[in-house]
């Protein structure tokens, strides 16, 4: 499953927005329904528009800097996602890092924004639906969607340190890590209450700020890879569990499927395709092979493996991208466009064909996230160190 190709030539990636430069951004965000700008997530807590791309400039839309914790490497201001209905209701999402009397947490919050003469964040606005503590600086994962299903998805890391140390994997009673939650924000009638948690914030009549979707996979769950679990105490907002660190998910809306890439340990970096109830094997797993806690997996553990993996030599952080949808460049068309944060491979996966064929395609080092230019399909990049968005180009 490694790749075994030489560069396609044909491709240059270059500055997307000449004379724009950002502070470590790490994610291009699109508002639904919308074809003339993007937002700019950086690193250590702010958000900026770029309100018009055929004369692009940047004006601030967010600023949290002064909550957000991101001296450490995979801390920060790490995900935004507007609501599909964001034009009626103003609201939008944001996963991040913050401390609170000397602790740190994950915390996922929703936003509104005042839609007047001149449209701006209500910062008092804030609603948290999960707050839960990090004792480790790394793996937060921390991607974050909403589905073609109108349902909020976030994926997860395994709280950090090596070897799972704190020992998130393969457990679905305890916090939400190393995995992908699945949340319905508006709370529809038919969907339920999750099971308590200290993580999950209450609102004033004492029900959680979101609602579990009735058809979540683990709800009413009674054993869990084999083993017997204590179906109150399961987290029913998992939609998949076995993920290390998935640094970058993306919906493909044409084939109804969700690609995510999972950073590696010592051996493989892997891209899954997720599936509802999906196992991805961390840590009796890593990728294909065994993980640091094969010897202990259990007799009914049963995973899925990656559809692509790449072994040390080629790179040691994979960055999830996006399936190219359009006839700007045809020879991308249905092709995953992918990364290696360190090494900067750009990968082209072929996922139509069936056959996960990979080609090497261009290089660029640390890009933290993928996008696409609203206005012609192109493929864009954000380049965490560099402090720009890239193209993707036919050379």
């Amino acid at each position: 499953m490694s790749i075994c190709c030489k560069a396609n030539a044909g491709f240059e990636v270059i500055n997307a927005f000449a004379g724009l430069k950002f502070e470590k951004p790490l994610a291009i965000i699109q508002e639904p329904d919308e074809k003339t700008k993007l937002f700019i997530v950086e690193k250590k807590g702010k958000v900026y528009e770029i309100p018009n791309l055929s004369k692009p400039s940047k004006r601030l839309f967010l600023d949290i800097s002064d909550v957000v914790i991101s001296k450490q490497n995979e801390q920060g201001l790490l995900a935004m996602a507007f609501h599909p209905k964001y034009k009626e209701n103003g609201h939008f999402y944001l996963f991040y890092n913050l401390k609170i009397e000397g602790k740190v947490y994950d915390q996922l919050s929703r936003f509104q924004m005042i839609f007047n003469d001149v449209a701006k964040v209500n910062l008092d606005s804030e609603q948290v639906l999960i707050r839960q503590e990090d004792q480790a600086w790394n793996h937060n994962g921390g991607d974050l969607h909403f589905g073609p299903d109108g349902y909020l998805y976030l994926s997860l890391g395994d709280e950090g340190k090596r070897d799972d140390r704190l020992n998130n994997s393969q457990t679905i009673e305890k916090d939400f890590y190393s995995g992908m939650i699945r949340i319905d924000v508006d709370k529809r009638s038919e969907n339920l209450e999750p099971n308590p948690h200290p993580a999950i914030r209450l609102g004033e009549d004492g029900r959680a700020n979101y609602s579990v979707p009735k058809d979540n996979p683990f709800i009413g769950a009674s054993t869990y890879n084999g083993l017997s679990v204590d179906s109150t105490k399961v987290r029913t907002e998992f939609w998949a569990t076995g993920l290390r660190n998935p640094w970058r998910f993306t919906f493909d809306g044409k084939k109804n499927k969700i690609y995510c890439g999972d950073v590696g340990q010592n051996a493989r970096e892997e891209i899954d395709i997720i599936v509802k109830g999906g196992n991805y094997g961390w840590a009796y797993r890593e990728a294909s092979i065994d993980g640091f806690k094969s010897d202990q997996t259990p007799e009914g553990f049963t995973s899925i493996d990656p559809i692509f993996e790449y072994e040390r030599n080629l790179g040691i952080s994979v960055t999830g991208g996006g399936v190219v949808r359009g006839s700007r460049f045809p020879e991308l068309e249905g092709m995953y466009v992918f990364a290696d944060y360190a090494k900067g491979n750009i990968w082209t996966l072929a996922t139509d064909t069936g056959l996960n064929e990979t080609k090497l395609i261009a290089s660029s080092k640390t890009i933290a996230g993928f996008g696409i230019d609203p206005t012609n399909g192109d493929v864009l990049m954000a380049s965490l160190s560099g402090g720009k968005i890239m193209r993707l180009i036919v050379d």
